[in-house]
């Protein structure tokens, strides 16, 4: 199987130009040790130990580095690698429930469709049996509906008419209290003139008194006799009025609220 990530990886060799470079930096070039024409030629002297240390040196560098590099890039790769074959196995482990998850959802959508079936099945008895019972309960119920019916209809009557009676009775209740009230004026009246009564009972009672008091008088001066004898029976007129006006009924007290009171004989 190839990898998809080499592809991305740089390669480790180095390129031409690096080779080149590296060439030519290690040995010296030929035009500069190749001795000119016009100059003298002067004896070859030995290069300095300094230049091939450092030399040295700059490609120990250099392999350091590439070996570094070379490193860091195989980590990568096998880091990368590793992480394509846990991808790759947690695809195919998405891959096995996708298609577990496919074959459940084919059988729940079975099962879904036989419980609806019966479940339609069911729902239609169970209306077609709601609808005969209704009708027979409708059947059956007329009788009672009419019977509530003129139940009503006499409760309404019989409201009507209690409310009928219970205006009369307010009628009635403020006829009582308007006869009370007069009846109350009636005994205050006659309260009144009882008081009158005994106002006028003392002072028949002082007229007695006087009376008595002049029949003793009366054996020595006979001329005064005639006087008091008009005197008594004027006094008992106005006494027998006044037992008249004591005796009438409560009634014609009513009838003579306005009467004009006896005036005491003096």
């Amino acid at each position: 199987m190839t990898n998809p990530i080499d592809e991305n990886i740089p390669s480790i060799k180095p390129d031409l130009d690096q080779v080149e470079a590296y060439r030519s930096t290690k040995k010296p070039s030929k035009a500069g040790s190749s001795p000119s024409p016009s100059a003298p030629t002067e004896p070859s002297q030995p290069a300095p130990k300094k230049s091939s240390a450092l030399g040295i040196l700059n490609n120990l560098i250099i392999y350091g580095v590439i070996a570094a590099g070379g490193y860091w890039a195989f980590q990568q790769d096998v880091k990368r690698e590793q992480e394509l074959i846990s991808a790759e196995n947690r695809i195919l482990d998405l891959e096995r429930q996708l298609s577990a998850t496919d074959e459940e959802m084919g059988e729940s959508t079975v099962a879904m469709r036989a419980k609806l079936e019966g479940l339609i099945e069911k729902t239609d008895k169970l209306w077609s049996e709601m609808d005969k019972l209704w009708a027979s309960a409708w059947r059956k119920n007329q009788s009672q509906i009419k019977e509530l019916r003129s139940k009503t209809i006499k409760t309404d009557n019989k409201l009507t008419e209690t409310n009928t009676e219970i205006l009369t009775n307010k009628t009635a209740i403020i006829e009582l209290g308007d006869k009370q009230s007069a009846t109350a004026f009636n005994i205050n009246a006659l309260t009144d003139q009882l008081g009158k009564a005994q106002s006028v009972k003392q002072e028949i009672e002082k007229l007695a008194s006087q009376l008595s008091s002049l029949e003793n008088k009366s054996s020595s001066r006979d001329q005064q006799q005639i006087e008091l004898a008009t005197m008594v029976a004027e006094l008992d007129t106005s006494v027998k009025l006044l037992i008249e006006r004591m005796e009438r009924p409560a009634a014609g007290a009513s009838t003579t609220k306005s009467a004009a009171t006896p005036t005491p004989a003096q």
